[in-house]
């Protein structure tokens, strides 16, 4: 589905974010740590994070797990602490690839793929419904169609088939090298 840059919501919090493919991680700001009393986990050593505004910052701090909400989808995410100034968060290509959005950078539209598989409690996955299916290739959604089947019946003999046993050099019990070159 295709949707504009908007904003997000932390902790049901809305939340200014940038999505940056040229950032490699996601990061979050000191004013928005704070204002929610987010809780952070020390990293050792301390990741250094290369910026335009300046040659490099230090993080030694992550919070981790947040439930980050975009377009109604709960996405879990490990935010590193920096300080951001005139945005909330930053959100990576760590974030962006893990959940495969795309960026259409002429559009200013992000893409995000459906959520049409769920897991229960003992996860294992559920397959959707084939009107939700159809509910999701008529919004634009992608969809592949994989067959498969399992033929348990009696197994047949090469030896069997009378062609076979007429190019016998053709057909060989075991391959061990590409075959030799013939004329037709």
């Amino acid at each position: 589905m295709a949707h504009p840059l908007e904003e997000c919501f932390l902790n049901n919090e809305p939340l200014k974010v940038l999505f940056d493919t040229g950032a490699s991680h996601s990061f979050i700001s000191i004013k928005y740590v704070l204002r929610l009393g987010l809780k952070l986990t020390e990293i050792t050593p301390p990741m250094v994070v290369s910026t335009t505004a300046e040659s490099s910052v230090e993080t030694s701090y992550v919070c981790k797990s947040c439930h980050l909400i975009v377009f109604d989808r709960v996405y879990p995410i490990d935010l590193f602490f920096l300080p951001l100034k005139g945005m909330d968060a930053i959100l990576g290509m760590d974030w962006l690839s893990a959940n495969r959005v795309l960026v259409d950078c002429e559009e200013n539209i992000l893409y995000f793929r459906p959520a049409i598989l769920s897991r229960n409690e003992t996860d294992s996955i559920l397959l959707p419904s084939v009107s939700n299916l159809l509910q999701c290739l008529c919004s634009g959604g992608q969809g592949f169609l994989l067959t498969s089947s399992s033929d348990s019946g009696p197994k047949l003999d090469v030896a069997t088939i009378p062609v076979v046993n007429e190019f016998l050099d053709v057909f060989p019990e075991d391959v061990v090298c590409l075959p030799l070159e013939r004329e037709i």
